[in-house]
């Protein structure tokens, strides 16, 4: 399954709706990230996502597992831009 198939689509903005962690990482409400990665790790068993914080430049990865529901995660963004520009 591509990015695209989660909603998210790699180059666009997007805004974090409500503050939330997910393994190490953490995502705050109203930070704006951009997509720059899609990976699939079958090892793992999970999509790995890697957006960065359109301010600060850091990374952030949002992994999620192959049984979970990729459109409920999808549904803690908002997309801003398909740009990637604010």
């Amino acid at each position: 399954m591509c990015a695209r198939h989660a909603g998210f689509v790699k180059g666009h903005l997007y805004q974090v709706i409500k503050t939330f962690s997910k393994f190490s990482e953490r995502f705050l409400e109203g930070k704006r990230m951009i997509l720059v990665d899609e990976v699939y790790s079958r090892y793992d068993g999970m999509r790995i996502f890697v957006f960065r914080d359109v301010d600060s430049g850091e990374s952030r990865s949002l992994e999620i597992m192959d049984d979970e529901n990729l459109i409920n995660w999808r549904m803690m963004f908002e997309e801003v831009s398909s740009t990637g520009q604010p």
